[in-house]
């Protein structure tokens, strides 16, 4: 089940009496486990009627909140976080196994997972969960959805905000909405007025890693190494990891190259698109533009370079290498 078929089932109060929670888009699984428990529990006497665990959970403790009466309401709610009984031995699963085929009708069990874990989708305890419950998995928001929430938030904060401008929150920040929500308030607290223009967005917003790295693998293909060699020396002094940064430099340059070939071969930004699985035309429009006059055989070459300084930092090497990686380049010119 994705999270918009959970939210219709749950504006009908159409509730199951146990749930699994994971996905990488936090935002959306934090306000609806709030929601669920404001369903269930209510205001009022939580003491007795929400009891949590963490993944340190003792399974006899777990199976008394299960079973024990709510007091005056008609359900409870018991949460377990970060506990993965899915790695657990045979007969662990198997109790579990036991419990969740035996919820009571006054009791919903709800286990909640971090953005990074992923299900094992193979083990029968994981089909189990389907069968009596609901799998719930929060993912990230299509892009005009989230437009449409950007917009949401900054209307209730008394701004008005374009399509265009939504597209470059997204670009600066990621599509995760916990970390736009954060953003849409500094912007909204800058702005001095209703209508938010771009140099609100830039005077405040913190750029997300990705987007940082965008601006650097630019700056490469303009052969503005100077600039290059800045960002690289910012990323180095924000203790960013040099692998992660390598890999990203890696993964646009990639980008940049299928860009080069798709405008050699008279193709259009939808069909950049299709190659990357891209859902909007931002990004890709931005890489088009910045591979044009740019000759494919650079781009190759260039790649070929990145591949080399990727595996060296994989060997134990650091920030350095991915300046002398650009001092390579600047050296190279257009013979690369």
């Amino acid at each position: 089940m994705d999270w918009q078929t959970f939210k219709q089932s749950f504006k009908q109060n159409d509730l199951a009496r146990l749930y699994l929670f994971y996905g990488e888009e936090w935002y959306l699984r934090e306000h609806y486990l709030a929601m669920l428990k404001k369903k269930i529990v209510g205001d009022g006497l939580e003491e007795f009627n929400f009891k949590t665990f963490s993944e340190n959970v003792v399974f006899e403790d777990l199976q008394e909140a299960v079973d024990s009466y709510p007091v005056m309401q008609e359900r409870k709610m018991v949460l377990v976080r970060d506990y993965d009984l899915f790695k657990a031995n045979e007969s662990v699963r198997e109790r579990f196994a036991a419990l969740i085929q035996d919820i009571p009708e006054t009791c919903v069990l709800v286990f909640v997972f971090g953005e990074t874990w992923k299900p094992d989708k193979r083990v029968k305890l994981f089909s189990l969960f389907g069968k009596v419950g609901a799998v719930v998995e929060f993912q990230r928001a299509a892009q005009t959805d989230l437009i449409t929430w950007i917009k949401r938030h900054f209307l209730d904060l008394n701004h008005d905000i374009s399509t265009e401008l939504c597209e470059h929150l997204i670009f600066q920040c990621g599509n995760l909405m916990g970390n736009l929500l954060p953003e849409i308030e500094k912007i909204s607290a800058y702005a001095k007025k209703e209508i938010i223009k771009k140099e609100d967005i830039d005077a405040v917003v913190s750029p997300c890693l990705e987007t940082i790295v965008f601006d650097l693998t630019k700056a490469i293909v303009a052969k503005d190494y100077a600039q290059a060699i800045q960002i690289t020396e910012s990323l180095d002094a924000m203790k960013e990891n040099a692998i992660g940064v390598m890999s990203l430099i890696g993964k646009q340059m990639r980008q940049l190259y299928c860009a080069g070939l798709v405008l050699k071969n008279g193709g259009t930004v939808r069909d950049f698109m299709l190659l990357w699985n891209m859902k909007s035309d931002f990004v890709a429009k931005k890489m088009l533009q910045s591979v044009r006059g740019v000759s494919v055989e650079w781009l190759r070459n260039a790649l070929l370079l990145c591949e080399e300084t990727d595996r060296k930092l994989k060997s134990g090497e650091s920030f350095p290498a991915i300046r002398v990686f650009i001092a390579r380049l600047a050296e190279s010119g257009e013979t690369l």
